[in-house]
């Protein structure tokens, strides 16, 4: 039974922030595809808002990864953040 609650306090806290990604920053989704990802959860702890994101800038972005050592097909889509 806890195990149940604990499995739907965890859906319901990834809706809420899927929920807020789409209200604030809708393209994200988008370009990044999965909001939880690794790729993605590294630039939203650096860069958590749109402006921030821009200011970085793609070579900002693909830094950021190759700091936190994250390698794959996330490189390519930097351009399109």
């Amino acid at each position: 039974m806890f195990r149940d609650q604990l499995n739907e306090d965890r859906i319901r806290s990834i809706n809420r922030v899927h929920r807020e990604m789409k209200i604030y920053f809708p393209e994200y989704k988008e370009a990044l595809g999965k909001v939880d990802g690794a790729f993605s959860l590294e630039l939203l702890k650096k860069a958590p808002f749109p402006e921030e994101l821009t200011e970085l800038g793609e070579d900002g972005i693909k830094q950021i990864w190759h700091e936190d050592k994250l390698r794959g097909r996330g490189y390519s889509r930097a351009g399109e953040i």
